[in-house]
């Protein structure tokens, strides 16, 4: 059961709109199959834990800038790494 839903979260984050569940967009947020939408601002240049479960840990490594007058970055994902049982994963923007 743990790898098919492993294999949706994957397949569904690589494949659907930002509004769709699985899905990681914009500063960033991120939906669950659940539908409920978690908005995660982190700092631009750094990683962050975004799942840790038994057999299952994803990180994020941010990237963004701050406009003047602002007292948070702007950020969006670059790339994710995720670890399930004995495989890895790697999905990342050269840019």
């Amino acid at each position: 059961y743990q790898r098919k839903l492993f294999t949706y979260v994957v397949l569904v984050s690589l494949c659907a709109g930002c509004d769709e569940p699985g899905a990681v967009c914009d500063d960033p947020r991120f939906i669950g199959g659940d539908g409920i939408t978690f908005y995660f601002h982190g700092k631009k240049d750094k990683d962050f834990c975004l799942v840790s479960d038994t057999n299952l840990h994803i990180n994020g490594h941010f990237i963004g800038k701050r406009g003047d007058g602002m007292n948070r970055d702007f950020t969006w994902v670059q790339s994710i790494g995720i670890l399930f049982d004995e495989h890895r994963l790697f999905i990342g923007a050269k840019k």
